[in-house]
């Protein structure tokens, strides 16, 4: 008897971790993440298709990848029609922490004529959900300058020289994929159907990207720091010897604020009066058409220490302008500060950071645009505007503000008082150059100057 209840205990101890061991692959397989690739084949009588594609354990990734590369077939078969063609579809992917960038690619082929096709899903492994670009990143223009710059100057490196100057305008149709990795963000540029990945580190786009699924982006600005420095072996000892000495000596870190669509007398006559209170000095890009009528205020921006670039005369779209029209609109307003100062301004601000190669390479100027943009054109809050500022800025970053609106004013003053206890000097652009070493050139363009 006894024994038989030492069996029956046995076999339902047995059942028992039976149950959980399947409970628990069960529950492994609905909730941890999974990829598989599968693979499938279609022959018609003129043409063919060959897909690899992602296969997980979430249905709602599968149908997003599934829509896509529907669409990708349809279009093709629609196409190809009565002619001979091929149709070839694969994927790659990267991570970033447990955000996926899977990189859908299509190639067709119909009588030797080939187009490529590229498409970006992203998706958050914990929260099993797929996401937009617009959930991991700010898409701003400020962004689109960086993407511009780097993308330019890693073709230059690389010495590729035959590339449509069209991919690379400063325009958020042109920065639609971007795969994220754990190491650096890659602009991908698809010319003349073939690949070129452009590696940025995040550092240079920090104040770009999105909580909660960049929970470290504090962290993303030491990885800049550290990368800027290059050191072989027979100088480590020396650039160690300089970094303890900085630190000893509490070196001061400068910042240039800038403000752009003045001057406005109700704003821009407060804000001269607090900068001189702090002996501080901005950047003013001024508008053509509000310059010229606010003659004696350009005179003392000029007279107290600031200096003065051009903002263009009406605040136009130069990409929306042909290149004759934008040179004008630039060209009118330099006049203008030319009869005022007696010098002709060298720094140009383009209207909402547009501006493309010709502009650029024509307009004799040297750019800036912003590390830092305030939004306080739309936040119009003295607080948000201040705790921007303070929590954003770093040693040679450029900030954007505008001197129409007193929230503008109170916030950036506000946030000199705060910074300056904390070693922060404010220069002009130009002062910055100085500071930093570094001699601008004309024909290019700076967003920050490290």
């Amino acid at each position: 008897m006894k024994k038989n209840k030492v069996i029956v205990f046995a076999i339902i101890l047995i059942c028992v971790v039976g149950v959980m061991i399947n409970t628990y692959l069960v529950w492994l397989n609905l909730f941890t993440f999974k990829i598989n690739t599968e693979n499938f084949i279609v022959d018609a009588n003129n043409y063919s298709i060959k897909v690899t594609k992602i296969k997980s354990n979430d249905w709602k990734l599968n149908k997003e990848i599934d829509n896509i590369i529907d669409s990708v077939q349809n279009s093709f078969i629609k196409e190809v029609n009565n002619k001979e063609g091929e149709l070839t579809i694969n994927y790659e992917y990267s991570k970033y922490n447990d955000i996926y960038s899977f990189h859908i690619k299509s190639i067709s082929s119909i009588k030797n004529i080939i187009k490529r096709k590229d498409h970006i899903l992203y998706y958050d492994k914990n929260e099993r959900k797929v996401l937009k670009q617009k959930d991991l990143i700010k898409r701003d223009y400020g962004l689109y300058t960086i993407f511009n710059s780097k993308c330019v100057d890693y073709l230059k490196e690389k010495n590729i020289s035959e590339y449509d100057e069209n991919l690379l305008e400063i325009d958020d149709k042109n920065y639609q994929l971007l795969v994220f990795s754990n190491e650096e963000i890659y602009v991908l540029i698809i010319n003349n159907n073939k690949e070129i990945s452009v590696p940025i580190k995040y550092g240079y786009i920090k104040e770009y990207l999105k909580e909660p699924y960049y929970k470290g982006i504090e962290k993303i600005e030491e990885e800049l720091e550290n990368k800027e420095i290059e050191v072989t072996e027979d100088k480590k000892e020396t650039v160690q010897e300089n970094v303890d000495k900085t630190e000893e000596l509490n070196f001061p870190k400068y910042i240039a604020f800038t403000f752009d669509d003045g001057p406005s007398p109700s704003t821009t006559i407060p804000l001269l009066d607090g900068l001189k209170e702090r002996n501080a000095k901005a950047t003013f890009f001024v508008l053509g058409n509000r310059a010229e009528n606010q003659i004696d205020i350009i005179t003392r921006m000029i007279s107290e220490g600031h200096l003065v670039g051009s903002h263009t005369y009406s605040h136009k779209n130069l990409l929306k302008l042909n290149l004759t029209d934008a040179l004008e609109d630039i060209n009118k307003t330099n006049d203008i500060l030319t009869n005022i100062s007696g010098v002709k301004p060298k720094y140009l601000r383009p209207p909402y950071g547009n501006y493309n190669k010709n502009i650029l390479e024509n307009s004799n100027m040297t750019f800036i645009l912003w590390s830092v943009d305030t939004e306080d054109w739309k936040k119009r809050d003295t607080e948000l505007i201040y705790d921007y500022i303070i929590n954003n800025v770093n040693d040679g970053d450029i900030v954007l503000l505008h001197d129409l609106y007193q929230t503008s004013v109170e916030g950036v003053l506000k946030a000199m008082d705060y910074l300056s206890t904390n070693n922060y000097r404010f220069v002009t652009v130009e002062e910055l150059f100085n500071k930093k070493g570094i001699t601008p050139e004309i024909n290019k363009s700076y967003r920050y100057v490290r």
